[in-house]
C-alpha cells in the first residue's frame, strides 16, 4: 500500500472512531495512487478533515492528456506542475474543472495559443509558468480575464514586447517575467 492510500485509510479509521462525518473520496485516492505510480508527487492538506490533495507535481514524467482527464477527481487541487511533460493543448481542457487551481507550471511543454483559451476557466490562478512554450501574443489575449494572476513566466516564448505591454495594461498587478 502506498503512502497516500495508507494515509487515507488511517484517516478513514480515525474519522469513524471519532464519529465525525468527513469522508475520503475513493476516486481521489485512486487519482493520487495513479499520480504516484507515474512518478509524480502528491501534496495532501494535513489540516483538512478529509486530507484533500492540494498539490500535484508531474514534472518530467510520462504524463499524457489522458491523465489530465482524471484530475477533476481532485476538486481541492491548488497547485499543478506539468513542466517537461508531453501534454497538449487539448489536454488543458480538462483543467477547466479545477476552479481552485492557483499555480500552474507548463514550462517546456508543447503548449500553444490554442491551449491558452482553456485557462480562462481558472479564476483563482495566481501563478502561471509558460517558459519555453510556443505561446504568442494571440495566446496572451486569453489571459486578460485572470484578474488574480500575480506572476507570469514568458521567457523563451514567441511573445513580443507589444503583446506583453498590452497584457500588462490589462493585468497591472501581475509581474511578467521575460
Amino acid at each position: 500500500m502506498n503512502r497516500i492510500a495508507a494515509l487515507m485509510l488511517v484517516l478513514s479509521l480515525a474519522v469513524v472512531a471519532s464519529g465525525c462525518r468527513a469522508e475520503v473520496n475513493p476516486k481521489e485516492v485512486t487519482a493520487a495512487n495513479d499520480i504516484e505510480e507515474l512518478g509524480g508527487k502528491v501534496v495532501v492538506d494535513e489540516k483538512s478533515p478529509d486530507k484533500a490533495v492540494i498539490g500535484v507535481d508531474l514534472h518530467g514524467t510520462k504524463v499524457t492528456d489522458y491523465v489530465l482527464e482524471h484530475l477533476h477527481w481532485l476538486p481541492q487541487l491548488q497547485s499543478l506542475d506539468l513542466s517537461r511533460t508531453d501534454i497538449t493543448d487539448a489536454g488543458l481542457k480538462h483543467l477547466e474543472r479545477l476552479p481552485k487551481l492557483q499555480s500552474l507550471d507548463l514550462k517546456d511543454t508543447g503548449i500553444t495559443d490554442a491551449g491558452m483559451e482553456h485557462l480562462y476557466w481558472l479564476p483563482q490562478l495566481q501563478s502561471l509558468n509558460l517558459v519555453g512554450t510556443e505561446v504568442t501574443d494571440v495566446g496572451l489575449e486569453h489571459l486578460k480575464g485572470l484578474n488574480k494572476l500575480q506572476t507570469l513566466g514568458l521567457a523563451e516564448t514567441k511573445v513580443t514586447d507589444a503583446g506583453v505591454k498590452k497584457l500588462q495594461q490589462a493585468l497591472p498587478k501581475c509581474k511578467i517575467e521575460r
